[in-house]
């Protein structure tokens, strides 16, 4: 099913990523459970635009606000770089942290770290994925101290 609910928030997402009217950005929640992660954004074709593709039980575990963190955190990946020479084990992980902290222009740092939270529980994480969370809530505690 499609998610509505937050076209307020994409709205000024869109605005503020100067993404114009014609690419659509559409929510999808369903039976994405292999999905790793938080959620996915992938580019589409038709209709051209962004889709965001989200495990209907994960999202569905989530409080309102940490949809607005999920959300804004996926489309915080349109703000990374695309790193060609640099890339090395750690680039997925910086990718993570911009996209976090993109998510707290619309939401509390609190609402990305229990969103995190939520992924180690319902990941019997290995210890890189547990590396990646540790470093990514490390960074949005900074931001936390900073508010």
């Amino acid at each position: 099913w499609q998610d509505t609910e937050h076209e307020n928030l994409i709205l000024q997402i869109r605005q503020d990523l100067n993404i114009t009217k014609e690419l659509e950005i559409k929510i999808l929640i369903g039976h994405y459970f292999n999905m790793s992660g938080e959620g996915t954004i992938i580019f589409s074709h038709h209709p051209f635009g962004f889709i965001l593709l989200f495990d209907e039980f994960f999202y569905q575990s989530l409080t309102p606000e940490e949809k607005i963190a999920v959300i804004s955190h996926e489309l915080g990946h349109l703000t990374n770089e695309e790193v060609v020479m640099m890339f090395n084990s750690d680039t997925p992980i910086q990718f993570q942290i911009e996209a976090d902290t993109y998510a707290t222009k619309y939401t509390k740092p609190e609402a990305m770290i229990n969103v995190i939270k939520k992924l180690q529980a319902r990941t019997r994480g290995t210890e890189a994925s547990f590396r990646e969370y540790t470093l990514r809530i490390q960074n949005l505690e900074k931001i936390k101290q900073g508010h």
